[in-house]
């Protein structure tokens, strides 16, 4: 919470306006059409499932709770979907913001990236993507199905948010990590900072269920949060 409320000052001292901008335009885009997507389709993917069960088409109790079951299942794959777009297509802007804190708030001697440096960026965030997805997926779904156990269920919400805010705090970091270490390094360096990764991608998701405002703010106040931590944690040499 400390990061992301230095966070708005650092983007405004240090000059970071154009990608808090650029990047919230990228992130708005990539939500609204998958928003338009879900709007689109739920009701056809709820009477798909009724006519599985034709028996119980007429029960108005059990089309609410298939319309609900739907409409959850559809906003949680939304919602990792947003994550990995945003990450791969907001990867070179959000990769220079980090940068640019970096060097004009730490002073930091590192090397500018050009401009085949940065299109790579995108493929890294492809590969960050895929090796995530199918991860945060599995363990979604377990947990989904875990739920309807009476006694696993108290827990599986809260479980599911942990699992959701790590992995989103994992993408938002790697803005920064990507300078330092490979896929694998950058794998490594997030499980020892668990709580990092979790504390970040908690805010994360808070900011995006404010509708509009949300999806332009967040991409880039959480890169310079997890821009801080990380570097507050390399400077003290771990």
């Amino acid at each position: 919470m400390r990061s992301y409320g230095s966070a708005i000052p650092d983007i405004r001292r240090y000059g970071l306006v154009k990608y808090l901008i650029i990047s919230g335009l990228i992130s708005l885009a990539i939500g609204l059409i998958i928003f338009f997507l879900i709007l689109g389709f739920h009701d056809d993917i709820s009477e798909i499932i009724l006519g599985w069960i034709p028996f119980l088409e007429d029960s108005k109790t059990f089309e609410s709770m298939i319309d609900i079951l739907v409409i959850v299942i559809l906003v949680l794959i939304a919602l990792i979907s947003y994550r990995y777009l945003y990450i791969i297509f907001c990867a070179p802007v959000l990769s220079l913001m980090s940068e640019e804190l970096e060097i004009k708030k730490y002073s930091g001697e590192i090397p500018r990236l050009g401009l085949l440096e940065n299109i790579s960026l995108i493929f890294r965030g492809l590969r960050i993507a895929i090796r995530l997805i199918f991860k945060e997926l599995l363990y979604s779904i377990l947990i989904l199905l875990a739920g309807f156990i009476p006694a696993v269920g108290l827990i599986s919400s809260p479980l599911l948010l942990l699992v959701q805010s790590y992995y989103a705090g994992f993408g938002n970091m790697d803005f920064c990590l990507e300078r330092r270490f490979s896929v694998g390094e950058s794998v490594q360096f997030v499980k020892r900072h668990r709580g990092l990764a979790v504390g970040n991608g908690l805010v994360f998701i808070f900011l995006l269920s404010i509708p509009v405002l949300g999806f332009l703010i967040a991409p880039a106040l959480s890169t310079v949060a997890s821009t801080n931590d990380i570097l507050k944690k390399l400077d003290a040499k771990e």
